[in-house]
């Protein structure tokens, strides 16, 4: 008996033990749920708040006992917050985890933007919701001040007549301005975070705006003066500059577009250089002139472009207006253009003209003005992009000569090369008659009886034509091919079906031969160039009406 009590005794003692072990661990599951540096609910599926950490009820700014009332969750949200909150607890019926957000109604009457997920747990013998709530306001606060700034910014883009468009390395569109949706037919919603392989049939255009953007991207250097059709209407030209966008620690992240319409003069340059963080650091790094003034034409800033193009420093320029560095006879089309630009609001279109230095000399200049409007729609400052054309009119001017003289050169050499090939063929003609006369010889000796010498004379007779057709047609394809280098090419993509004898036919009617010629170069009777010839119409598909020797003289 004494031993069972003492068995009993000790199962009873290791029961307490394990029973206050339980408690110890217990307490320590409290003490972390409580110490949770996330906020964390455990309420049931009526929306009863069985407990709350302390980071909880500081986010609900609420007193324990009112945490725990019944309806404290159905009072903390609104009507479409609530429906939200209920829907996603049915999920958990058949997810194992959601996750969305809410607005909560804190007791000081300001929502909180709260992220709750939730998971299913069976809590003090029920089903039950355990729910972490992070707390997003200041993020929020944090984007709508940032959304702001984008807006900001955005404004200024939208002023700037010219399209201008930002991309990242992998050539996706992040940001457009209001010029860019007009000239394309493309809003924002269709653009951004897009391709513009995903934007247009014309994937050979966008391949070589692609290659410029990498060019860029992996130099670092600005590339500029890129003319090319818009992607999205090749009927229209635009003249595009392209510099890196980087991000604040300096990595390149992509390109900053600019692009105006230059479909009435496609050699028309303009750059205009736009900040991919903030306006004045583009003005100030732009390779073209940017410049301000005010409605009267006075300067009132530029950038170092500006100044260095003109020679002015800017305490300098400020105490000028356009009109003092203008040559008088444009004077009265930028006056028409700015009356026009102050009526409109918009732009004054490109205009090439010519700007003094302060040393006195002239130089060529594109440029592009535009009014801003205060916030009542009143002009109130004008802004120019300027494009020093000096280094451009003297490159054309320079190129000009070049192929002026390259022009020359090829045409002495062609006539050279033709007054060579003529030669060759009139030799060619003249061979081929002499051996004809002497094959004609022989075939006279052949009538006289005598077996032995006709066998060697008909072996003189092949060996003659035979080393003819060889040597001649040889001597030929040298020097025709040295004047006309691309023809078998061109012909061949043209017609891949003709036969080595029929190309042959196409180079002697290149050259203008007559049937008797071709005739006398070959060994062939006249009768034979004539099907010959007649063949080869049939297989070019040429009407009777065209004449088969100028056709081919344009390959």
């Amino acid at each position: 008996m004494n031993g069972s009590e003492d068995n009993l005794n000790e199962k009873i003692l290791s029961l307490q033990e394990k029973v206050n072990a339980l408690e110890i661990r217990l307490q320590e599951v409290h003490h972390a749920f409580d110490a949770h540096p996330i906020p964390i609910i455990v309420y049931d599926f009526d929306n009863k708040i069985r407990n709350a950490n302390t980071r909880a009820i500081k986010l609900f700014q609420s007193a324990p006992d009112e945490v725990y009332h019944d309806d404290f969750l159905r009072n903390s949200l609104s009507k479409r917050d609530l429906k939200k909150w209920d829907r996603y607890k049915h999920e958990l019926l058949q997810e194992d985890q959601v996750s969305f957000e809410i607005k909560l109604l804190a007791k000081n009457g300001k929502p909180l933007n709260v992220v709750v997920t939730s998971l299913k747990i069976f809590y003090q013998g029920n089903d039950c919701i355990v729910s972490y709530l992070k707390d997003i306001t200041q993020q929020k606060l944090a984007e709508k001040i940032h959304q702001q700034e984008k807006e900001k910014y955005q404004v200024i883009l939208d002023a700037i007549p010219a399209l201008v468009f930002i991309k990242d390395t992998e050539n996706r569109i992040i940001s457009i301005n209001k010029a860019y949706e007009e000239a394309t037919g493309l809003s924002k919603e269709d653009v951004l975070g897009k391709r513009l392989f995903d934007l247009t049939e014309h994937q050979d255009v966008v391949e070589k705006c692609w290659l410029d953007d990498l060019e860029v991207i992996e130099t670092g250097v600005a590339k500029r003066n890129i003319i090319g059709p818009l992607f999205t209407d090749l009927q229209k030209w635009f003249i595009t500059d392209k510099i890196p966008f980087t991000s604040s620690g300096g990595t390149i992240s992509g390109i900053i577009g600019f692009s105006m319409n230059v479909t009435d003069r496609k050699n028309a340059e303009e750059a205009l250089i736009r900040s991919e963080k903030k306006f004045r650091l583009l003005v100030e790094t732009a390779p073209d002139g940017i410049v301000l003034g005010n409605m009267d034409g006075k300067f009132l800033d530029a950038n170092k472009a500006f100044l260095n193009m003109v020679g002015y420093s800017l305490s300098e320029l400020t105490e000028l207006s356009y009109q003092d560095i203008v040559p008088e006879k444009w004077i009265a089309e930028i006056k028409k253009r700015i009356e026009v630009s102050v009526k409109t609001g918009s732009g004054s279109g490109v205009m090439e003209m010519e700007y003094f230095t302060k040393d006195g000399s002239v130089i060529p200049v594109l440029v592009s003005r535009w009014v801003m409007l205060d916030e009542n729609g009143k002009p109130f400052q004008s802004g120019a992009y300027v494009k020093d054309l000096t280094v451009l009119k003297k490159a054309e001017e320079l190129e000009k000569e070049l192929l002026q003289k390259d022009k020359d050169q090829l045409e002495n050499d062609l006539a050279a090369k033709n007054r060579e090939l003529n030669t060759k063929v009139t030799q060619l003609i003249e061979t081929n008659e002499l051996v004809n006369g002497v094959i004609s010889k022989l075939n006279d000796i052949l009538e006289i009886d005598n077996e032995d010498k006709n066998r060697q004379i008909n072996f003189v007779i092949k060996d003659l034509l035979n080393r003819g057709k060889d040597d001649l047609w040889a001597q030929f394809e040298i020097t025709f091919g040295q004047i006309h280098p691309s023809f078998y090419n061109d012909l061949y993509r043209e017609f891949p079906n003709l036969t080595t004898n029929e190309r042959k036919l196409c180079a002697f009617l290149k050259m203008n031969l007559s049937t008797k010629d071709i005739s006398s170069i070959t060994h062939q009777t006249i009768r034979s160039i004539e099907v010959a010839r007649f063949r080869l119409r049939k297989k070019m598909d040429l009407p009777r009406s065209s004449n088969l020797a100028k056709y081919l003289s344009h390959f």
